[in-house]
């Protein structure tokens, strides 16, 4: 791919900084050229109002330090040649979701497959990393050459807003060279996932441990060669997706046991029925404290581990373990965003290092739920539990978690609430895009924010989304018996007819109606319904997530003790899952995932 500089000279139309070129930039730069050509036509066919949003539709520069397109979703680190903590996929990612949930109503699977000369026009059920990033690339540039607009090689060092004269300064590097430029708008689409989270305090707790310890982006070091990982014990600190990906994969490279450690139960991994080979163990409530030293002081590579069960149940458990010999630690724990060139007047992340207080209104009781003849009402508490993994990520800084609302020509693209973020980028991609060409009448701060503290009592009236906020609730759900089927899940991983109809009818769904609710309020070009009623799109891809759950669950239990069990996983999963805009079917993988060479 050739990319040549882009003009940075002053041009009449209003001007607008975007910085990154990953997902949630190459989404915003599609959304101006369907923009774009939507208006070219109705130009053409004489209509003076698109003839007039063309004269004065805004012009785009993004910023991007690496030398392509994709963000994260790249492979390894040649292409980022200005960011040593720049972060890229590992070449063996498959993505954790059913393809449907990441399949785009303007350019679906079908047409991909047209597009790339394929046979089939089924899609598989799961696709690799690689696959996904050429399908996005091919998405976003159906319309025009979007790159056209990108500045690669270029990395951003500071954004700050002068008042007096309106506009955003972005200050950059190209070539060795710096450059200071003005816009009108300011896009910030850098990523959540921008840079590697090490948690500090396990990192002093393993100061003495005499292994390999890397982060999950950085596993191409680890599989350059196959003996890199071939027959070691690995220790994975978090129970998140990428565990489980790095645990599959490891897996595949024929690593020997692989432990799990995780703070709590509530995780990804634990929810797996099963996994290929029977050698891997997910160690609930543990999480690093120390290293087996001996009578010299000299470190090991034995890990001692901390419980952090915090139940009102006894724990049965010694209170300190060990796992020993293990030659690799890998941080699963997650990423932060790469705000650090953002003025704190500009950064939502910043600025707020407390989970905000907040009240529901007198009177207030959840709605009847499948939960509701156990738990009774439970008063609300006073503060919430946490965001996401109890991280707060700025959302109430944001109106309609993009526009900042000290600063409304300050934009925001990541994804916050669900388990579809590609769907969440481009609903809010299409909004920004919108915003920059003048079309969304903002709300005063008072109506912005009393719009959040609605958001938050409807999302709030959620079982799931409830637990994750508010502790009483929380603890309530852990003092229901024993034998409750919800229990009976959280702790045992039974299933029983109750946790399958729960799966349907609210767990699957409540993403979908988040992402439903996005839609409605942001006028994105479909409609998944509304958060009160899921429309037949939404209920298909409602289904889709429910499915994805059986897979992992359900499906992979029933095969435990037989043959199959030491090669299945969830992407092997015979269940029928289609897409939510064509109906055609999604093909199983052709061979059995662990012996596909990524």
């Amino acid at each position: 791919m050739i990319i040549h500089p882009v003009s940075l000279e002053a041009p009449q139309n209003p001007t607008v900084a975007v910085i990154g070129c990953g997902p949630g930039g190459m989404f915003f730069l599609h959304a101006l050229a369907a923009k774009r050509k939507s208006l070219l036509q109705q130009s053409n066919e004489g209509h003076v109002e698109g003839t007039k949003s063309l004269d004065n539709f805004p012009h785009v520069t993004c910023f991007e330090r690496g030398s392509t397109p994709g963000g994260l979703w790249r492979v390894g680190k040649s292409c980022e040649k200005n960011d040593e903590e720049a972060v890229n996929m590992y070449e063996g990612l498959w993505i954790n979701a059913p393809s449907p949930s990441v399949e785009f109503y303007d350019y679906t699977f079908q047409q991909h497959g047209l597009n790339i000369g394929k046979n089939k026009m089924e899609q598989s059920t799961f696709i690799c990393r690689k696959e996904v990033l050429k399908y996005i690339l091919r998405r976003v540039t159906q319309h025009e050459n979007i790159f056209k607009h990108v500045q690669f090689d270029t990395a951003v060092k500071r954004v700050t807003y002068d008042k007096s004269l309106k506009k955003f300064i972005v200050e950059s590097e190209f070539d060795g060279k710096l450059s200071r430029n003005e816009f009108d708008k300011c896009v910030w689409a850098a990523g959540s996932n921008g840079k590697p989270k090490m948690v500090p305090s396990i990192m002093e707790n393993l100061k003495k441990y005499q292994g390999t310890i890397v982060h999950s982006s950085e596993m191409n070091k680890l599989e350059s060669l196959k003996g890199g990982i071939e027959g070691k014990r690995i220790l994975m600190i978090g129970g998140g997706y990428s565990a489980e990906d790095l645990a599959l994969q490891c897996t595949k490279l024929g690593a020997g046991q692989i432990y799990i450690s995780t703070r709590e139960r509530e995780n990804i991994v634990s929810e797996i029925g099963g996994w290929p080979k029977d050698n891997v163990q997910v160690l609930e409530f543990r999480v690093p404290c120390g290293v087996k030293v001996d009578e010299s002081g000299c470190g090991s590579r034995s890990i001692l581990l901390k419980s952090t069960y915090d139940e009102e149940d006894e724990l049965e458990e010694q209170e300190i373990s060990e796992v020993a010999d293990i030659d690799i630690v890998v941080f699963c724990t997650g990423y932060l965003p790469n705000t650090d060139f953002l003025d704190d007047s500009l950064n939502h992340f910043r600025g707020q290092k407390s989970v905000p207080k907040w009240k529901t209104p007198k009177g207030w009781m959840m709605s009847t739920n499948m939960l509701s003849e156990a738990l009774g009402h439970v008063k609300p508490s006073k503060r919430l539990r946490g965001y996401v993994n109890e991280v707060y990520s700025g959302e109430d800084k944001l109106y309609r978690d993009s526009i900042l609302i000290d600063n409304t020509n300050m934009m925001s693209l990541s994804e916050f609430n669900t388990d579809t973020p590609l769907f969440e980028l481009d609903i809010h991609a299409n909004f920004c895009a919108r915003h920059a060409c003048g079309e969304i009448k903002i709300p005063s701060k008072e109506e912005m924010v009393q719009e959040q503290k609605d958001d938050l009592l409807i999302f709030f009236d959620c079982i799931v989304f409830r637990e994750e906020m508010d502790d009483k609730y929380y603890e309530a759900i852990c003092g229901l018996p024993n034998d409750h089927w919800y229990t009976l899940w959280r702790k045992y991983k039974k299933i029983t007819p109750e946790i399958k109809q729960f799966w349907k009818e609210e767990y699957a769904v409540k993403d979908v109606k988040t992402i439903a609710r996005m839609m409605e309020d942001e006028a994105y070009p479909v409609s998944f319904g509304s958060w009160d009623k899921l429309n037949e799109m939404g209920e298909k891809l409602a289904d889709v997530m429910y499915m994805d759950q059986l897979c992992r669950t359900q499906e992979l239990q029933e095969v435990q003790g037989s043959e199959e069990a030491q090669w299945r996983t969830f992407r092997d999963t015979s269940l029928l899952i289609s897409s939510i805009y064509t109906g055609i079917r999604a093909a199983p993988l052709e061979k059995r995932w662990i012996d596909i060479e990524d």
